[in-house]
């Protein structure tokens, strides 16, 4: 699984490429509905392709995420500061 997210002052986004083992791609585009940082806009990728994942009956899954801050706090390099992240990496 490969995640994006962005975020602007206009809107906010998420991009979602799903690799399968037979490796056919699968891509999705969302739309946030709330305004993000660009740090939420990328936990938000992340735990959508995770829920795509789990629908789609996958057991297990690699993921390439080009937010450095958020691959260090999911792997437990980094704590989240604050309580602004806090409650997205208790969800993933």
């Amino acid at each position: 699984m490969y995640t994006d997210g962005a975020s602007s002052d206009r809107c906010s986004g998420v991009g979602i490429v799903l690799v399968t083992p037979e490796n056919q791609s699968v891509c999705y585009a969302l739309k946030l509905e709330f305004t993000a940082t660009n740090n939420k806009a990328e936990y938000e990728a992340l735990i959508a392709g995770l829920r795509l994942i789990k629908e789609l009956g996958g057991r297990s899954v690699e993921i390439f995420c080009n937010s450095q801050l958020v691959v260090y706090q999911v792997h437990g390099d980094y704590q989240a500061k604050g309580q602004r992240l806090d409650p997205y990496l208790v969800r993933v």
